[in-house]
């Protein structure tokens, strides 16, 4: 039987210190924000014991989906792998069994976006004068209120630290990041013609609005809902401001393509002008307006109903050009 005492705490953290009579080897910390993009990483915990016990630890993993500082300054990490009650204080690894941070909290009636507090700010709590616990009651789950109209997720890129999007990419010929108070996706050599970025969570019923530019004659922005990425399934809507056009693809597998619809893009300024774009899958049917004005769309479609949000942007092969977007919201219908 080991014995165990508190030596020092942080409500704002929602993190104690103990000091144990347990001799263990103790884990390795890396910085979440040096990690790569979309890295794998680990979850261990006593995750539902009321329903599956506590005798046995659960494993979950996922990807690293972003690292921000939040309203208090703490640094905190996002993922998709899965969590409940029972993680929090659970170890947050990497594929190396470093830890990048301690499990804390999700968002309920939400899937992929859980949290944890990063390795930044626990230093940063070990490295503090000790501070004594207080006997007030535990800080209670934070949630976000939920129904038509709520804001699921949301992005203004004046922050990088406290963005949604990735800030980099290996890909040969693509340039991404937060840059002037806007999001960029370049397409800078023959090597690339597309590049999708994943929205944080897993959702059923939203909408997606951006502010949005394009430059170069033949670039496509791409919108996405009900992303499957392990099956390549779901629905992309790619509009060319330029010529005015917009496709609404399905995607049935990888390489599987089938064009359910196409046509004009109503209300759209042509060209390099900023128009405003929003995306709703909602209960079986697609639809698109852009600058307020519905498209040919909606279209009635309910082969996959519920998964990631996409965005990104296309060129023809062997072009250029790049897209600016501002605003980004994720909203509940």
């Amino acid at each position: 039987e080991a014995t165990a005492s508190v030596a020092s705490c942080n409500a704002t953290l929602d993190l104690a210190l103990l000091t144990s009579s347990l001799e263990l080897p103790s884990a390795g910390f890396e910085p979440a924000r040096q990690q790569p993009a979309a890295a794998q990483i680990f979850v261990l915990g006593y995750p539902r014991p009321d329903a599956i016990g506590g005798e046995e630890a659960t494993i979950t993993s996922g990807i690293l989906s972003a690292v921000r500082i939040d309203d208090d300054g703490t640094t905190i990490v996002q993922t998709d792998a899965a969590m409940n009650p029972g993680n929090s204080g659970g170890p947050i690894s990497n594929g190396q069994g470093s830890l990048v941070g301690i499990a804390a909290f999700g968002v309920r009636g939400s899937q992929g976006l859980n949290f944890g507090i990063a390795t930044e700010s626990i230093q940063g709590f070990l490295d503090a004068p000790a501070q004594q616990c207080s006997s007030a009651s535990a800080t209670p789950t934070p949630t976000k209120p939920k129904g038509p109209g709520a804001v699921l997720i949301s992005d203004d890129f004046s922050s990088e630290s406290k963005g949604v999007l990735e800030t980099g990419t290996t890909t040969p010929g693509v340039q991404l990041g937060y840059i002037s108070g806007e999001y960029r996706i370049a397409i800078t050599g023959p090597q690339a013609d597309e590049e999708d970025l994943s929205i944080p969570g897993s959702y059923s019923n939203i909408s997606l609005a951006i502010d949005a530019r394009v430059t170069g004659k033949t670039g496509s922005l791409i919108f996405g809902c009900n992303i499957d990425y392990e099956q390549d399934t779901g629905y992309v809507v790619l509009v060319n401001p330029a010529e005015g056009n917009m496709y609404l693809v399905r995607r049935d597998g990888p390489k599987i393509f089938r064009n359910l619809t196409h046509g004009k893009a109503a209300g759209i300024r042509i060209g390099d002008s900023t128009n405003h774009y929003e995306l709703t899958c909602n209960k079986g049917a697609i639809s698109l307006a852009i600058n307020g004005t519905a498209t040919t769309l909606p279209y009635v479609e309910s082969t996959y109903t519920k998964g990631h949000v996409l965005l990104g942007f296309a060129v023809d092969r062997g072009s250029t050009g790049e897209a600016r977007i501002d605003n980004l919201v994720v909203t509940q219908r």
